[in-house]
């Protein structure tokens, strides 16, 4: 080992013996500071998140209303409930005549949550079962898709061949390769 560190002037470099010492902490005075700073965070989180005070029965002034109102008030909110629901469900039917066909199925999981006193929207059960009947949808989007292709298909198709143009008298055949005794036999009658 080397004893002395050599710098390029070769002048021996001194080394300091002692290192200074860290100044002294005290342990049980940083313990309890940071025991009592989160004391007071947790106390202040504790009251800031406090639910409020429950309230008691509130007087009317009227000592009969005090009587009566908690005894029929689930009733009238009931009746409400009950109310908006039905007033909901009319209106839904008008706004979605395609929910027409599963009326039945819709109305028995409206019924279901109306007893459990959860008013859902028929928009939401609505959803909720094409949600669930997604493939039987899907099926019958598709076979109006094609549907309608093959009418726009079929409205192109002008003239000579066209199916749906000749007004019921069956396929619209080109005059130039109709035999002369047909066609004088289907032009009787028309006036030109």
């Amino acid at each position: 080992m080397v004893d002395d560190v050599v710098v390029p002037d070769a002048t021996p470099a001194v080394v300091p013996a002692v290192v200074p010492a860290a100044p002294a902490i005290d342990m049980d005075a940083l313990a309890a500071s940071m025991r009592s700073s989160v004391q007071d965070a947790l106390a202040g989180f504790v009251q800031a998140n406090q639910p409020p005070p429950q309230q008691g029965p509130t007087s009317t002034g009227d000592p009969l209303a005090d009587v009566v109102l908690p005894l029929v008030k689930p009733s009238l909110d009931r009746a409400n409930v009950m109310a908006e629901a039905a007033r909901d469900q009319s209106l839904f039917f008008q706004r979605h005549p395609e929910a027409l066909e599963h009326q039945d199925a819709l109305l028995t999981n409206w019924n279901l949550m109306l007893q459990k006193n959860i008013p859902f929207k028929m928009e939401t059960i609505w959803n909720e079962y094409r949600g669930a009947n997604f493939d039987k949808f899907h099926g019958k989007a598709s076979e109006r898709d094609t549907a309608k292709l093959q009418a726009a298909k079929d409205a192109e198709v002008v003239g000579p061949g066209s199916p749906d143009r000749s007004g019921g008298r069956g396929t619209i055949r080109d005059a130039s390769e109709v035999p002369p005794d047909e066609l004088a036999k289907a032009l009787e009658g028309v006036a030109f």
